[in-house]
């Protein structure tokens, strides 16, 4: 027996010893830029707007929505990790010359594939307000 209740059935210390239990921090602001750095240096193309803009920008969001959209039993889906961040870039690669010639397309590419990774998977009104605010800020901060 488990004996926390559920009425399931634990798992016999025998069968424990042969499985490894391994944690690993989430990544630090700066850290995720340097990641996100690597990647965009491998898929991205030259651009009017520095790498390091859209990197930090991602970093950014991705801390932004971890952060206030956290996952519940009714928002289960609401989990996300680096590997949202690394589709945002891998949708980027994809992307025609048009999409990198100004600032301003970069800009608007950039908005477009982020709504494509995070705010298509959210169901609730308060949930994209929430995303919309957070894209909208770091528009402003970093494509202004």
């Amino acid at each position: 027996p488990s004996g926390g209740g559920g009425g399931g059935c634990g798992v016999p210390p025998r069968l424990l010893r042969h499985f490894v239990l391994l944690r690993v921090e989430a990544p630090q602001a700066q850290e995720l830029e340097q990641i996100l750095g690597h990647v965009s240096r491998a898929l991205l193309p030259v651009m009017a707007v520095s790498a390091v803009t859209i990197c930090k920008a991602t970093a950014q969001l991705l801390e932004d929505v971890c952060r206030h959209l956290l996952p519940t039993p009714s928002s289960f889906y609401c989990s996300f990790s680096l590997r949202d961040a690394v589709r945002l870039f891998q949708g980027l690669s994809l992307g025609s010359r048009a999409c990198f010639a100004d600032k301003e397309a970069v800009a608007r590419f950039w908005a477009h594939e982020s709504l494509r990774v995070f705010s298509d998977r959210l169901q609730f009104d308060r949930e994209r307000d929430v995303y919309s605010g957070c894209l909208a800020r770091l528009l402003h901060i970093h494509f202004e």
